[in-house]
């Protein structure tokens, strides 16, 4: 019997190749004991704005084209033995996708993101990001053109309990799947920014601030290895999100994990320099997990 890191997943869907991205996704994660809840929210303002040179579909051709993505995610969960649901609801997008993984009591959310940057991003946002940054369960971003890899799963490490959070997550994806872990930590300028009140010259707040990032690495070392799941630890040097994406390929890992700290518009500023970095150009599923949604392991 295959055990599921998750019970019960909701999956937003909407049949763009990024959506199908985001079921492959869920398919990979459910176990045995895992119900996916496929989830298409009907938003017709959405509709009108995001197909500005085609005539708005109907209310009836909406819903008609939601339960087709639906139940093509149901049938495709059926097919592996997979106990699905699906689900349409009228909202705006990212309340729509919350307010079915609160309904269905989900302990996850799979989507896929469009990666929508520059102006399109400021004038429309991020439906991934906007439900990232209010979800209370973890929440998975595939994309279209994601890599399939069988390499360890990595997790990002910092002093934060957002960081142990993702820790969690990433030790019980790893029972789950089963595969190693690679932890890593990135040493820069954030480091040496924190100990400048200690007044020491540049060479010793390198040492300084490169010990406390050992500590840090070892404490999260430390509980992979009392969980049992085989993982590597490694010490990157430099920017955080880019250090990160490339650490991503060179060692061909099939997703990472990740963590964010609260729901504030300051968090997004800070979230976006790292975890939606990821999000946003890695090509590996992205999950990213909330400050101490879960007790620790």
């Amino acid at each position: 019997m295959k055990v599921g890191a998750f019970k019960r997943i909701t999956v937003a869907v909407d049949g763009s190749p990024a959506s199908e991205a985001g079921v492959r996704c869920a398919l990979s994660l459910a176990g045995d004991d895992t119900t996916l809840f496929f989830c298409r929210v009907v938003d017709p303002a959405s509709a009108v704005r995001d197909i500005p040179f085609k005539a708005p579909l109907s209310p009836a051709e909406l819903h008609a084209a939601a339960r087709a993505a639906c139940e093509d995610g149901v049938r495709k969960a059926n097919a592996r033995g997979v106990s699905a649901n699906s689900v349409v609801v009228e909202e705006h997008p990212s309340r729509g996708i919350l307010r079915c993984a609160h309904e269905h009591q989900s302990d996850a959310i799979v989507m896929g993101s469009h990666g929508r940057t520059g102006i399109a991003r400021a004038v429309v946002g991020s439906t991934a990001e906007e439900v990232i940054r209010l979800s209370d369960v973890p929440v998975a971003v595939a994309h279209a053109d994601d890599m399939l890899r069988a390499g360890p799963i990595a997790v990002a490490i910092d002093a934060s309990d957002a960081a142990d959070a993702a820790l969690t997550i990433g030790i019980e994806l790893a029972r789950a799947v089963p595969c190693e872990l690679h932890l890593f930590h990135v040493f820069g300028r954030a480091d040496l920014k924190y100990i400048d009140a200690l007044g020491q010259d540049h060479a010793e707040r390198v040492e300084h601030a490169s010990l406390e990032a050992a500590a840090v690495l070892e404490e999260a070392a430390d509980r992979a290895r009392s969980s049992g799941v085989a993982f590597e630890s490694s010490m990157l040097e430099g920017n955080p999100a880019q250090e990160l994406l490339e650490a991503l390929d060179r060692h061909q890992c099939a997703s990472a994990v990740v963590g964010t700290h609260s729901a504030s518009e300051l968090d997004r500023l800070l979230f976006g320099s790292v975890a939606f970095a990821l999000v946003e150009r890695a090509r590996v599923p992205i999950f990213v997990v909330r400050q101490a949604e879960r007790a620790t392991s």
